[in-house]
């Protein structure tokens, strides 16, 4: 009859067996590990890829569409102020605002976010903004979203109108 310790040393030289035959029947990997030092995932993408054949694989190419922001006085310095922070498609997504929101907004990306724009630039962004995305003049209300076009929007200003003063917009109040 074995000892208690014999029956350990017999129980530790089979588990070692058994992970020496484990190993033995998967020397593929473990050839290829130890002679390139390739990462066990670099090893299961390699075998991937040779058991893929083109017909296995299937892509699709999504498309890509950014917003086009039409032309106008203050484009480019929006477009090269404003993309340091923000996507073309995030800007798109933003409500029409008055002009007075615009600015509020502009005014706090610079102050809050610390945006590097400066007191003029900031009047151009903010006009450029009102005359794409703008709501109606006098209007607190946001527009319905079905006339969120930067397209319409500038279809619908009419061009001799000029810029709204302080003096003008201290009168709507």
């Amino acid at each position: 009859m074995l000892s208690g310790r014999q029956f350990l040393i017999l129980i530790g030289f089979v588990l070692v067996g058994a992970i020496v035959l484990w190993l033995a029947n998967d020397d593929s990997n473990v050839a290829s590990l130890s002679e390139t030092n390739n990462k066990p995932t670099e090893i299961a993408e390699k075998n991937f890829a040779e058991s893929a054949t083109l017909s296995d694989v299937h892509q699709i190419t999504l498309p890509h569409d950014d917003p086009e922001f039409p032309p106008g006085p203050g484009r480019e310095l929006f477009l090269s102020r404003c993309t340091v922070c923000h996507t073309l498609r995030y800007i798109t997504m933003q409500p029409n605002f008055p002009e007075k929101v615009w600015a509020k907004e502009t005014a706090k990306m610079i102050n809050t976010f610390g945006a590097h724009i400066s007191g003029e630039e900031a009047r151009q962004i903010t006009k450029y903004l009102a005359t794409i995305k703008g709501a109606e003049k006098g209007s607190s209300k946001v527009p319905d979203k079905g006339s969120n076009k930067l397209s319409d929007k500038l279809s619908d200003k009419a061009p001799d109108k000029g810029p709204e003063t302080a003096h003008e917009g201290a009168a709507t109040k």
